[in-house]
């Protein structure tokens, strides 16, 4: 199996146990309650049929902009039938699109707003929102700070990406994905993959710290 980008190592104790913690954390889907959640923090995503570290393997790591805003910005990725609000909806259009090699898929990608086939946007969104509701579910770190967030953000990303043992199964939606940092890294994330891994110290700190 070829190595992995973003400087890839030995199997890290650090993300096993950075799997382990935030697995084992209260679920939520689709059809989340805004009341369930913090008003700031940061959202972890699993993918069913996915697995690392002999548990569920973290697809996607994000966070949102503001005050207030968590539930916010879950509800643009699940319920919000707009590509252009929620990159992570970008990106499994993408994939589901590549998969079925699907014309459409130009379109999908495009910036323009005219000409565009109505009512294959609006199934295509349509898929996308069923997939979401049916594979993904997600956990949250209560992290009111916004700077605080950006950095935990990528040092969980840049923890996940650098280890061996973090790799999609061959069935992976993602693996059609057009963009390979996609299939590369095994997440729906491009942007914050190449920081400073976190150390096994370092997630026994935030598992003290940072609560749901």
């Amino acid at each position: 199996m070829p190595m992995r980008p973003y400087g890839c190592r030995p199997m890290s104790r650090a993300c096993a146990l950075l799997h382990e913690w935030l697995s084992g954390l209260p679920r939520h889907g689709a059809d989340f309650s805004a009341d369930q959640l913090p008003s700031d923090g940061i959202y972890v995503m699993f993918e069913a049929e996915e697995e690392a570290h002999e548990t569920d393997r973290i697809v996607r790591i994000g966070t949102h902009h503001g005050d207030g805003g968590l539930a916010g910005r879950l509800n643009e990725h699940f319920r919000v039938p707009r590509r252009r609000r929620s990159i992570f909806r970008k990106h499994v259009g993408r994939a589901l699109l590549a998969r079925s090699v699907d014309p459409f898929l130009e379109q999908w990608n495009s910036k323009a707003t005219s000409r565009i086939d109505e009512a294959k946007l609006s199934a295509t969104e349509d898929e996308v929102s069923t997939y979401l509701a049916g594979q993904i579910t997600f956990i949250t770190l209560h992290v009111p700070d916004e700077s605080q967030r950006l950095v935990i953000e990528k040092a969980l990303l840049s923890t996940i990406a650098g280890c061996q043992d973090c790799r999609a199964s061959p069935s992976w939606l993602g693996v059609h994905h057009p963009d390979q940092r996609v299939c590369q890294s095994s997440l729906w994330n491009i942007k914050g993959l190449r920081g400073e891994p976190l150390s096994e110290r370092d997630v026994r700190r935030l598992m003290e710290t940072v609560r749901p």
